[in-house]
Formats: C-alpha cells, sequence, structure tokens
C-alpha cells in the first residue's frame, strides 16, 4: 500500500505528460494551456503533501491514505468525463 502511494504520484504524471498532445487536440487548446494540466497537478501535489503530512500524524496514516485513495478515484473519474480544460486542470 506505501509503494503505491508513493508511485501514484510518478504514474500519473507520466500517464499524462505523452497524452498532452491528445488533450491539445481534443479540447481544442494550445499547447501551452494543455501543459497547466502538468502544472497544477505538480501545484497541488505539493500542496497535498504540506497538508497530508500534519493529519498523518494527528489522525494516523491509515486514514488519510484511504481518503487520498478515494479523492484520486473519484478525480480520474472526473478527468475521463472532462468536457473542457477548466474542469480537467480541476480534476487533475
Amino acid at each position: 500500500m506505501i509503494a503505491m502511494s508513493i508511485a501514484m504520484p510518478v504514474m500519473g504524471m507520466t500517464i499524462v505528460s505523452p497524452g498532452l498532445t491528445l488533450i491539445k487536440t481534443d479540447l481544442n487548446i494550445s499547447f501551452s494551456e494543455a501543459q497547466l494540466v502538468l502544472s497544477f497537478y505538480f501545484f497541488s501535489l505539493a500542496l497535498g503533501q504540506i497538508v497530508a503530512g500534519p493529519f498523518s500524524d494527528k489522525f494516523g496514516r491509515k486514514p488519510i491514505i484511504m481518503i487520498g485513495s478515494l479523492i484520486f478515484a473519484f478525480s480520474a473519474i472526473g478527468c475521463t468525463f472532462a468536457p473542457e480544460i477548466i474542469s480537467l486542470i480541476f480534476f487533475r
């Protein structure tokens, strides 16, 4: 479980990076707008670590990992059905 938790951010970046051209084409946006998906992903990843650290100290690691996994799953579903770049960035 811990190994998967560590690997998820890297997998998320690795999966999205090659798909930026497809995102650009499907959503009819510029490449710089498509790169915002990765930029906001890194920003939210850093913010999430800052927030999750103190919460895992207070409540334990297991509840925080479970909540994080649920958020990740629901946001992945949201990314799948995102009709525009703003919603894709939000769910990402």
